[in-house]
Formats: structure tokens, sequence, C-alpha cells
């Protein structure tokens, strides 16, 4: 899954959504930066497939992962960024909750925080107020849908991405 951005050529393809989930979890393990990702019946993830360009949704994830781990940082108390991996199979999605409790987002952007560009509260750390826009792009290129929620001094989000079935659901999973 690791590949590098130079001549690589990000195409579609069918991918076991634990291979990126991993790549994420060993790469901030390594880094020293506190992620929890929670993910029920992990074995199954590990063979639920979506159709994607893998290294955007890997872009997508660790952006809102990375946002949340500044947030804790900024927050100066002992906080976590939670990422939770569940199958939602009436709908045939696979859903992902990215939540942390650091720094609440202002009141005034949390109802358009995909749709107000160039907004940053990251100037001190060079922020261009582009990368919610660009995964909720992302997430949208692929079927799937991004929502934003605050609630009991949590951020959430929520990306839904649709399983990759070949031929009936149990290739799925």
């Amino acid at each position: 899954m690791k590949d590098t951005l130079i001549g690589y050529k990000d195409e579609k393809k069918v991918v076991a959504l634990g291979e990126i989930i991993d790549d994420i979890k060993s790469d901030y393990k390594s880094s020293n930066k506190t992620i929890n990702i929670v993910w029920p019946g992990r074995n199954a993830f590990l063979h639920t497939k979506i159709e994607c360009r893998p290294l955007q949704i890997e872009t997508a994830l660790r952006y809102i992962i990375d946002n949340g781990i500044d947030a804790v940082t900024e927050s100066g108390h002992d906080g976590i960024v939670s990422v939770e991996v569940k199958l939602i199979e009436k709908d045939n999605y696979v859903s992902i909750r990215i939540e942390d409790n650091g720094v609440e987002m202002p009141s005034k952007i949390r109802h358009n925080v995909f749709d107000n560009p160039l907004f940053t509260t990251k100037e001190y750390k060079g922020g261009t107020g582009l990368g919610l826009i660009m995964c909720k792009k992302i997430i949208d290129s692929h079927g799937g849908s991004i929502l934003f929620n605050s609630d009991n001094g949590l951020k959430i989000f929520t990306i839904k991405l649709p399983l990759k079935f070949k031929g009936d659901k149990s290739d799925a999973y």
C-alpha cells in the first residue's frame, strides 16, 4: 500500500480497507502521535473491500486524523483521537468515524466546515483552509459521504464509503 507521490499513478482499484487503516496506524505508532483505532470485528475488515484510489482515501483519513491530533495538542490536556470502523451491511457501506476531544471548532464555522475555502484556524502552522474541502471532494468522488458533528466536547467526522462486492455479499468480508 505504501507508494510515493512521485511517479505513482493512483488508479482506482479494489483494496481491503484494513490495509489502508493498518498503514495509517503503523505510521502514527512510529511517530509518537496518540491515536486509538477501534475496530469491532477487526478480522472482517482486513477483508472488507472498497473500490477506491487508495492514496486519495489514505490522504483524506490522515488529514482528518492530523487535524484531531493538532486540536488535542493545542488543548494542552490529555486527549485522544479515535478512529472507529464499522460495517453497515444493510446499506452496503463501511463507516469510518474519527473523533477527538481537543480544542473546540468555532461555532460560527461548524455548519459549513466543508464549504468555507481559505478559512483556517491554523495560520500559525501554515494552514491553507483547503484540507477539509479536499477531503470532501475525495470522499464524494468515491461515491461516499462525509459528515461533521460536534457533541459534548467531541468533534466527530463520519465517512461512509461503498463496499465493493464481487458476486454475492460474502466476497466483501
